[in-house]
């Protein structure tokens, strides 16, 4: 602090520069307020807003205009990378960041396509998501390193044409993934269907399977983004 307090460059520059406006998107209220706090911390940086939902979102960074909005894919009832595409639209300047538990490649090149500018994984440190944000600030795109290790990986081995199986979810599994994308528990899918909690676990190992994601989120989400399910349903 002695330092910074004898440096006047550091002073001047904290006092002439605009901080960094943000707004966060994300459903997990510990999460969003403990990035709040900690974006708080840095004078650079000023949180303009925070939402759970993307529909609410939208109306208030329309009014307030952030430099930079930090966005969730997997919301309940609610679709980051299609609010990423209309804030895009509405606000060019406005720069977008994917902050998500998932590393699926194929959401990462839908949220690119949407318009996102960065992309980080919820598994970063705090360090981490920081340097993301001041990256963008400059105009950098941004990728988490477990992200862009990944990505490398799958390049360097080819891209496998297995696109397909995508779309070789059957009847009964879409309906499950549907009910899903609802927010519905196994018993509530099972008493639904007509079916047993035990065969609605068979059909969700059978779409982690088929979609090659790791749990029930991810799973919506590339449904979503692939268009086999429709988010409206």
């Amino acid at each position: 602090m002695a330092d910074e307090a004898l440096d006047g460059n550091h002073i001047e520059k904290h006092s002439t520069i605009s901080p960094v406006k943000i707004f966060i998107v994300d459903d997990h209220p510990l999460f969003r307020y403990g990035l709040i706090s900690v974006l708080n911390e840095y004078p650079e940086f000023k949180v303009v807003g925070d939402s759970a939902n993307s529909t609410d979102a939208i109306l208030k960074i329309e009014k307030n205009r952030p430099d930079i909005v930090i966005m969730d894919i997997f919301m309940p009832n609610d679709d980051g990378i299609k609010a990423t595409s209309v804030i895009k639209q509405k606000l060019p300047a406005t720069e977008i960041v994917i902050l998500t538990i998932s590393d699926s490649e194929e959401l990462f090149l839908s949220a690119i396509k949407a318009g996102a500018i960065g992309y980080i994984l919820k598994g970063s440190s705090i360090k981490e998501i920081i340097e993301a944000i001041k990256q963008v600030s400059q105009g950098q795109a941004t990728i988490s390193p477990r992200m862009a290790s990944r990505l490398l990986e799958q390049f360097r081995g080819g891209v496998p044409n297995d696109s397909k199986k995508y779309y070789e979810l059957s009847l009964r599994e879409k309906e499950v993934l549907k009910l899903t994308a609802r927010g519905s528990s196994n018993k509530e899918i099972a008493a639904n269907l007509f079916i047993s909690d035990t065969t609605v676990k068979a059909h969700m190992r059978n779409i982690l399977e088929k979609l090659q994601v790791k749990n029930r989120a991810e799973a919506v989400g590339v449904a979503i983004a692939r268009g086999i399910l429709d988010k409206n349903n």
